[in-house]
């Protein structure tokens, strides 16, 4: 009955170990669920520790297998780096989680137990365990990795208990390079002359000067129109070349102007003040005025706008009854008419102007 029984208990586990692999287990040699090691503080089938994430880790920690195995072994040899060693002492001395892979095969003696290549694992596939270890599955995983860290950036990993560092390769994200492509704020929104910091798209910042020249920026450096070009004492106001005004007095000098107005005969101003009296020219009695005699008469009243004369006058003495003189004077007052027998009086109005 008990041979029965073991046998039935042995039949039951070749079935499993058949089942758990595709590929033909080596024979002579094992699939990985009857190889046992020390990981992590627990004794585990090789398989198990694959399927459970044992060796996918940053570091792991091996041991001695110390309880009693059943249905397998624990020695299993293998190259690691181009080192002949136990599994278990490649666990232990940290060289399996360490190597990232490459070629190799054991090549020493297999006394007791068998060599990697004789061994079936099931590791993101099935083959080998030697031919699994050359490809690097059993190497830890670093803390950090490159293209984690942004492009430049130093940093330092770790794994397996040593560390060393590194250099961020990571271009994406918040890592993404920015291109500089505007600046704020703008050097025509700034009085010219101003020195102020901009500020890029990019964060990055600069020295620049103003050049906005206009509103409150601008520089009152010419006002128009001219004080020159409007009569002397008048009030106007001034617009300057930004937009802003200011009160001015004109400055242009005033000048007397007298016109001959038609019907200017037999008037005579009405202020007998006399600015400035002038002959004309000495001409016979009762002897007419002609244009000429006019003209000259306002061109000298027009002379005198420093007295500023109202009224300009033309008319005969009274000191010769043969000749007579044809006087010319600037008066204050206003023409008005006047019937003076055998008298020439021409009167017309002045007034200033510019």
């Amino acid at each position: 009955m008990k041979k029965e029984l073991g046998f039935v208990f042995i039949l039951f586990f070749s079935v499993v170990f058949v089942l758990a692999y595709s590929l033909s287990i080596p024979n002579p040699g094992h699939g990985a669920d009857e190889i046992f090691v020390y990981i992590n503080g627990k004794v585990l089938s090789l398989q198990s520790a694959i399927d459970l994430g044992e060796f996918n880790r940053n570091s792991y920690s091996g041991g001695g297998v110390s309880s009693n195995i059943v249905f397998g072994h624990s020695d299993v040899y293998v190259n690691v780096g181009g080192v002949n060693k136990n599994l278990q002492s490649a666990i232990n001395d940290k060289s399996l989680c360490l190597f990232d892979g490459g070629a190799g095969a054991y090549s020493g003696v297999e006394s007791v137990g068998h060599s990697a290549d004789k061994i079936l694992v099931n590791f993101n596939g099935e083959r080998s365990l030697q031919a699994t270890i050359n490809q690097g599955l059993f190497a830890g995983k670093w803390d950090k990795v490159a293209s984690d860290v942004c492009n430049g950036q130093s940093f330092t990993r770790s794994r397996c208990g040593i560390s060393e560092a590194g250099t961020g390769t990571k271009t994406t994200g918040e890592c993404a390079v920015c291109v500089v492509s505007s600046w704020t704020p703008a050097t025509d929104t700034v009085c010219s002359g101003t020195s102020f910091t901009q500020y890029s798209n990019c964060g990055t910042t600069r020295s620049a000067t103003g050049t906005k020249t206009t509103g409150e920026c601008c520089a009152a450096s010419s006002w128009t129109p001219a004080t020159n070009t409007v009569c002397s004492g008048t009030s106007f106001t001034q617009t300057s070349n930004c937009g802003t005004t200011r009160s001015a007095t004109g400055t242009k000098p005033l000048k007397i102007v007298c016109s001959d107005p038609a019907g200017g005969y037999d008037r005579l101003c009405t202020n007998t003040v006399q600015y400035n009296t002038i002959e004309i020219r000495t001409v016979p009695a009762n002897t007419a005025a002609v244009a000429s005699d006019t003209v000259a008469c306002m061109n000298h009243c027009n002379s005198m706008s420093s007295l500023n004369p109202t009224c300009c006058e033309l008319w005969y003495s009274m000191d010769h009854t043969t000749n007579r003189r044809l006087l010319c004077a600037a008066m204050g007052g206003s023409p008005v008419t006047s019937y003076v027998d055998s008298e020439i009086h021409w009167a017309s109005n002045c007034y200033s102007t510019c």
